[in-house]
């Protein structure tokens, strides 16, 4: 198919992509007390 098309030099169709639709993130949930959510930092030297 591609060889026949660039012989009579025809442009080939191109399918347009489809878009990922994105979900809604969830909202954060607020800590109720200290230090009852811990995070922790990575570093590369």
């Amino acid at each position: 198919m591609y060889r026949i098309y660039r012989e009579l030099e025809l442009n080939l169709r191109i399918k347009p992509r489809k878009r990922l639709q994105r979900g809604v993130p969830d909202k954060l949930t607020l800590p109720q007390a200290p230090n009852q959510i811990w995070s922790m930092d990575f570093m590369h030297d």
